[in-house]
This record gives C-alpha cells, sequence and structure tokens, in this order.
C-alpha cells in the first residue's frame, strides 16, 4: 500500500482483490457452518484481544474516555457476534411457507449466498459499522471487501493490520482510501454494495453500482425528528433527547434533530434539557471525556460557521435558548485546537430558511 494524505490501496491491485476473492467464492461456496463459526471466533477475538487498541485509536478523533466509548463503540459489535454464534444453524436452516389460495402447496425457502460484497463504512462510528455488517456477511457465507473510512485514517490502518492476523484472506480483505479507491471496488463488479454514510454520497454510490446492475444497501442520514404528546414525562423525554442528540457529538445518523412539543410546553421541557445537561456533563463540559469532540478539523470548521450564523446575528441569536451569548450556564467557546463544539439549542426554527435545517 502507498503512503498518501491517507493510507491508499493502489488502484491497479483492486479489481485483483476483488478477483481472487470471486475465484475462491466460485471455487469453495457454500461454505460450511463449521468453517463461517470458525470465521466469526476469530472476528470475536480479534475485538477481545485488541479492544484498547481499537478504543485508543477512536479516541485520537473524538477525544473521549474508553471505558465510556465502549459502551457504542464496540458493545453492539460483541453483541451481535454473540447472537450470530448462538443462532447461525437456525438461521441457515430452510424456512416451510404456505402458500395461500388457489395454489394451497407448501414450499420451502432456501437461502442463497450473494457472493462477493463490498462494505463501505463512515466516519462517526469507524469501527462498529465496518464489522457490524461483516458479522452478518460471513454469517451468510459471502467473501467481503472492507473498505474503511480515510476521514479516520488511523482506524483504517489499524484495521488493515488486523484483520489478515484473524480472518482468513481468501474470504475477507481490507482495501484502504477514498473515493477513488472506492470507484475501482464498485467497478470490480461486486455481487452486493453496502454503505452507511452521508445521502450526497450515497447517491454516488448508488449510481456507480447501476453501471453493473450491482445491488445496493444504503444507510443514510437525515433530519430525525422528535414528536412529544403532552401526557409524557419531560423529565424522561428531555435525558432520551440529550443523549441520543449528543452521542458521539451528534455525529450519529440516528440522533434526534428537532423536537414537536405544544406551546404550552415548551418552556418545561427547555428547563428539564438544562437539568440533563448539568447532569450529563456538570459545568465542565469542554473537559469531560464523556462528551464527545469533532472528528476533524474540516468538520469542526462547518459546524462552527452554523454555530457562528446564530451566534453573531442579532436576529438569529434570539432563537437560542441554551447556550447563548448571554447563558451563564452553557455558553461556552468553540475550541479549534480540540475540536469542541459546546451543545446549542434552536427554538422558533424556520424549516425553509434557517441554516441549521439544511444541514444532514
Amino acid at each position: 500500500m502507498t503512503e498518501e494524505k491517507y493510507l491508499a490501496t493502489p488502484l491497479d491491485e483492486i479489481p485483483n482483490i476483488v478477483g481472487k476473492l470471486r475465484q475462491h467464492f466460485n471455487k469453495n461456496a457454500p461454505f460450511s457452518y463449521e468453517f463461517r463459526i470458525q470465521q466469526l471466533q476469530q472476528l470475536q477475538k480479534l475485538i477481545e484481544e485488541n479492544e484498547k487498541e481499537i478504543l485508543a485509536v477512536c479516541a485520537e478523533y473524538f477525544k473521549e474516555d474508553a471505558r465510556f466509548a465502549v459502551g457504542f463503540r464496540l458493545f453492539p459489535v460483541k453483541y451481535d457476534l454473540g447472537l450470530m454464534l448462538t443462532n447461525l444453524k437456525e438461521y441457515m436452516k430452510p424456512k416451510s411457507i404456505s402458500q395461500p389460495f388457489p395454489m394451497n402447496v407448501k414450499i420451502k425457502k432456501v437461502y442463497s449466498v450473494q457472493g462477493v460484497v463490498g462494505i463501505i463504512a463512515p466516519w462517526n462510528f469507524p469501527v462498529s459499522l465496518l464489522l457490524r455488517p461483516l458479522i452478518g456477511a460471513i454469517a451468510a457465507g459471502n467473501c467481503v471487501v472492507l473498505k474503511p473510512s480515510e476521514v479516520t485514517d488511523n482506524v483504517a490502518r489499524l484495521i488493515a493490520k488486523l484483520i489478515p492476523k484473524y480472518l482468513d484472506p481468501k474470504i475477507v480483505q481490507v482495501v484502504c482510501g477514498g473515493p477513488k479507491e472506492t470507484n475501482a471496488m464498485i467497478n470490480a463488479k461486486l455481487d452486493l454494495c453496502m454503505f452507511t454514510g452521508s445521502t450526497f454520497v450515497g447517491k454516488l454510490i448508488m449510481k456507480a453500482c447501476a453501471e453493473h446492475l450491482t445491488p445496493v444497501i444504503l444507510e443514510l442520514g437525515g433530519k430525525n425528528p422528535v414528536f412529544l404528546d403532552d401526557k409524557l414525562d419531560l423529565k424522561v423525554v428531555a435525558k432520551r433527547i440529550m443523549y441520543g442528540r449528543l452521542l458521539n457529538c451528534g455525529q450519529l445518523c440516528l440522533s434526534p434533530e428537532y423536537v414537536f412539543v405544544s406551546k404550552q410546553n415548551v418552556n418545561t421541557l427547555i428547563s428539564e434539557l438544562r437539568q440533563v445537561l448539568k447532569e450529563f456533563y456538570g459545568d465542565k463540559i469542554e473537559t469531560t471525556q464523556r462528551f464527545s469532540h469533532i472528528v476533524n478539523t474540516n468538520h469542526f470548521r462547518r459546524l462552527k460557521k452554523i454555530r457562528d450564523y446564530y451566534l453573531l446575528n442579532d436576529t438569529e441569536s434570539k432563537k437560542i435558548v441554551i447556550g447563548g451569548p448571554n447563558d451563564k450556564e452553557f455558553f461556552f467557546k468553540d475550541n479549534e485546537k480540540e475540536r469542541f463544539i459546546p451543545p446549542m439549542v434552536l427554538s422558533n426554527v424556520d424549516f425553509e430558511k434557517d441554516a441549521i435545517m439544511a444541514e444532514e
């Protein structure tokens, strides 16, 4: 692999990587239950033996305490592995299905493998959103090409180092790099492509795959609303909203983005949100390692520009109900060196015109 601004697999090697996986698949598939279990156990071993190193390299980007981060960085991977190791034999069994009238016959549903699966992971959860799809792909009997995000380059380097040590290189390979390497992987004619990330990039992935009629699974970002019934306990609601919104500093496609609440409950909800911020982070949010930071400087500057739009505009600043310049409790300065962006809550946002609503 060549050294650039991020680790990149030479473009001329990528078709060969995919081609060798396909040759092995065509010659040896379907892989036995025992082989699939053995590979999943090896993946489990990879996590167990390298947990500290994995969490440490993630902390380089998100500046979080490993004791806190393990719950959302690695626990989902461990859970999925346990579930699959326990139930794979049952999952592989053919399923009997009754056809309704007028056929009135019983048929068997038999699962078949795809072939060579490409998994393209995002930067916000660079380990779990790479390895969780890998679990399913191995369990289903496929060969896999992993493409970790180039944004979290040190994570990609660690993955590229660990995967060949634990998993059979005849069924799992790693391709590192950015858009060029991703296109080369897709153009090698995968049998299935899985991508998690932004809607913008998802459209590019889908377009590239369409050229080869490659099936695509996309899990994309968006604006996630919360609708509050008047009968709800706002103390509980506030905790759930803040936990979901501030996990990974909001760098999460599932995080709640905006809230619909009746007018009579607006002030109560804002008060409860303030209490939750105190409970979660105290008065040291800029230094606590329980609050993640922004992944890199480019993304920090993008978010700072939006934040400044509200802070520095007399009209727009009136929308800030938590984290504004006159908020003695929760106004903190952003910090580019640390890539720290403090929380801010807005009210009476215009869905059509507000800058914050254009963000994914």
